[in-house]
């Protein structure tokens, strides 16, 4: 899911996805969208939903519809944060401020850096796991470690 601050990415996440060997689904908020509408005939065809982080509006009006949507039609949902988690989505990948100090100070110190302002690809995430809904959509998950290693894999 995308919205207004987010929707340019599409083509390189399409791609991004299609080159992990998935079918990608999109679907484009805007805040004069009824969410339920166009939410649901995506999620109803997808094998898992994946809400991108874009303005606080549009991430407040669509989180109860997907998190509601995702348990009737019985797919997970991978958040990008830790209270989206504890709301009813599967799996967390996010940016805690530990990550994010770590990150800040592994590029001080590195050198040759690009100047501020530039873009930056973290290289530190917070990974977390709901169980209850784990165990509420039957589904099995692994260890923390096993998901960051096929991770890195796939990203390298």
């Amino acid at each position: 899911m995308l919205g207004p601050a987010s929707v340019h990415r599409q083509p390189e996440l399409s791609k991004y996805i299609s080159d992990s060997g998935l079918q990608p689904q999109f679907v484009s908020i805007s805040a004069k969208d009824n969410p339920i509408h166009k939410i649901e005939p995506v999620l109803s065809r997808s094998d898992v939903f994946i809400p991108i982080s874009d303005s606080r509006l549009i991430n407040i009006a669509t989180a109860k519809w997907i998190l509601h949507l995702s348990y009737r039609h019985k797919v997970p949902v991978i958040a990008f944060s830790k209270s989206y988690l504890k709301a009813g989505a599967l799996a967390a990948i996010y940016s805690a401020p530990a990550d994010v100090a770590k990150d800040t100070v592994e590029w001080l110190v590195k050198p040759g850096n690009a100047a501020v302002g530039s873009s930056y690809k973290p290289a530190h995430y917070s990974l977390d796991f709901n169980q209850s809904v784990a165990a509420n959509l039957k589904i099995k998950l692994q260890t923390e470690q096993f998901y960051r290693d096929n991770f890195s894999r796939e990203v390298k």
